[in-house]
């Protein structure tokens, strides 16, 4: 039983691909089974070489498109890593410039405070002589 449904699934697969279009050898003045185009044994070869390389360079494009994904997220990364520099060094540049004008009022203050010691201590030593 097993030998006859194997029979019969056989014949049904290759009768199938028999009449599926496929590659038919035909014989110089047979008719085609079929519309369609006929190739020479070299014209054939070099179809499915045809076929062979194209499938390559689809391969080799999609490898290409990969680099570009990369480079397009590192480039991303940068730009990133460029702002939040731009952005610290904004921030330290305000921050230093504040410690300046503070440093500078602290000396302005200190300088007021010293020539008014001066002025107070000259007056001081006029009235005790």
């Amino acid at each position: 039983m097993k030998k006859l449904i194997t029979t019969i699934a056989l014949f049904f697969m290759l009768t199938t691909s028999a009449f599926a279009g496929g590659p038919v050898k035909l014989k110089k003045g047979e008719p085609a089974p079929y519309d369609g185009y006929l190739f020479t044994v070299d014209q054939e070869q070099q179809v499915r070489l045809d076929i062979i390389k194209l499938k390559y360079m689809e391969q080799q494009v999609l490898l290409k498109d990969n680099l570009i994904l990369n480079y397009k997220d590192q480039i991303q990364f940068h730009i990133l890593a460029e702002e939040r520099y731009k952005t610290a060094w904004e921030d330290s540049e305000d921050n230093l410039l504040k410690v300046i004008k503070a440093h500078n009022r602290d000396k302005l203050l200190y300088t007021i405070v010293g020539i008014g010691l001066t002025v107070a201590a000259g007056f001081a030593l006029g009235a005790a002589n």
